[in-house]
C-alpha cells in the first residue's frame, strides 16, 4: 500500500499494521452456532527499526454472520511484526487482544434467539502479508465470553483479505 509507505518514510522509527479480512469462522466446542462468515479490521501503529519489524497499538472491529450466531465486537489490540528483508515481498505478524464491548444475537436449540453480549473476550492471530497485491493470509482464534445465559464459545477462524504491514526508521530521505 502506497500510502502506508509514504507515511513510514515521513516518519522516524514507526511501523503500522492495516488489514480487512473474511474467511470461515468455527466454534471449537459442539456448539448450534457452529459455522460463520467472519469479518474483521484491524489498524495499529507503533515503533519500528531499520531492519524491517515493528511493534505496536491499535483497534480491531471483529464480526461473526452466520445463521446461528451474528455478532459484533470492537475492542484494543497489540501486534508485532517483520518483514523477511528490505526488499522482501513477505512480512508476518501476530495480534493480540480483547473484545471491549460484543453484541450478539445466538440461536440454542432450548432457548432459541437469543441475545447476548459480553467483554474481554481474548483474541489471538497470526497473519502473513504478500506484497505487491498486499494480500493478507491469518488465522485467528478468540474464546467469547458471554455475561448472559448464552454459553461462552471458542472459534477458530480462517482469513483472507488486504491490508500491510511496514516499518521503518530514518525520516525522510
Amino acid at each position: 500500500m502506497k500510502w502506508l509507505s509514504l507515511l513510514l518514510l515521513l516518519t522516524s522509527g514507526c511501523s503500522a499494521l492495516v488489514n480487512v479480512e473474511a474467511g470461515y469462522a468455527h466454534a471449537i466446542a459442539k456448539n448450534p452456532e457452529q459455522a460463520a462468515v467472519a469479518l474483521n479490521a484491524n489498524a495499529g501503529l507503533g515503533a519500528g527499526s531499520s531492519d524491517g519489524s515493528g511493534a505496536g497499538a491499535g483497534a480491531m472491529l471483529r464480526t461473526k454472520f452466520g445463521p446461528n450466531v451474528q455478532q459484533v465486537a470492537i475492542g484494543p489490540m497489540a501486534y508485532a511484526g517483520s518483514s523477511l528483508g528490505p526488499t522482501s515481498k513477505i512480512a508476518f505478524a501476530v495480534l493480540g487482544g480483547f473484545h471491549l464491548f460484543q453484541l450478539e444475537n445466538v440461536h440454542t436449540t432450548l432457548e432459541g434467539d437469543t441475545f447476548g453480549f459480553g467483554m474481554f473476550s481474548p483474541v489471538a492471530e497470526a497473519l502473513m502479508f504478500i506484497r505487491p497485491a498486499t494480500m493478507t493470509l491469518g488465522v485467528a482464534a478468540e474464546y467469547d465470553l458471554r455475561f448472559t445465559s448464552v454459553h461462552n464459545t471458542g472459534y477458530v477462524s480462517f482469513l483472507i483479505g488486504i491490508g500491510g504491514f511496514g516499518a521503518g526508521s530514518g525520516g525522510i530521505r
